[in-house]
């Protein structure tokens, strides 16, 4: 069964915030994968949690860098509560400067994951991951300096204002997959592949 995609949501922009919550409706045989990023800069704050309708998100890759100022993190829940629920991001400490948060759900997901990807630099943020076709490949990504969009074959979930926090999706077409932004600055970024299967699945996301 191909991925489709079932619904999408997102929390809007966030700041000086220790936690912040929105709702999101899943259908039934559903995957949460969460994508969480931000800006803090007294340094060393990560997201600590992810939790829909009280249940728990499994962290999936993460990173902490410029100076441990900038945060990206992906997470994910395999058959999540039917119906309309509360997603709740918790960072590690309070006060977090600037970020966001955003879900998507989608069909035909395996609820495994496959290949990753981390990047940091000052400059253009690009990641390649190795996919499977059909797969459906999901970034977060902060830049500390400028707006950023995300590629043309990309499907940009959030971006806040001078500052962004941000994530995209793409489904996989060939056996390398380019998640890419425009907008150079200090920025993180990190990409996950979760792989496609024959029966019914949906994806959840935070930005």
């Amino acid at each position: 069964m191909a991925i489709t995609i079932d619904a999408i949501s997102g929390s809007g922009a966030k700041s000086n915030v220790s936690s912040f919550t929105w709702n999101h409706t899943c259908a039934a045989n559903t995957i949460l994968v969460v994508t969480a990023s931000g800006y803090d800069a007294a340094g060393g704050t990560s997201v600590s949690g992810v939790t829909y309708n009280g249940v728990a998100l499994t962290k999936q890759l993460d990173s902490l860098t410029n100076s441990n100022q900038i945060t990206t993190s992906i997470w994910k829940l395999n058959t999540p509560a039917t119906g309309t629920h509360a997603i709740v991001v918790t960072f590690s400490a309070s006060g977090y400067d600037w970020t966001s948060g955003g879900a998507v759900s989608f069909f035909g997901g395996l609820g495994t994951t496959g290949n990753t990807g981390t990047y940091f630099l000052s400059g253009t943020p690009s990641i390649t991951v190795t996919t499977t076709t059909g797969s459906l490949v999901v970034d977060s990504i902060f830049n500390a300096q400028q707006p950023i969009t995300c590629g043309q074959t990309q499907i940009q979930q959030a971006n806040i204002n001078s500052d962004s926090s941000a994530s995209s999706y793409k489904i996989a077409t060939t056996n390398s997959t380019v998640m890419s932004w425009t907008g150079a600055g200090q920025c993180a970024q990190t990409a996950v592949e979760f792989l496609a299967t024959r029966t019914g699945g949906s994806l959840l996301w935070l930005m």
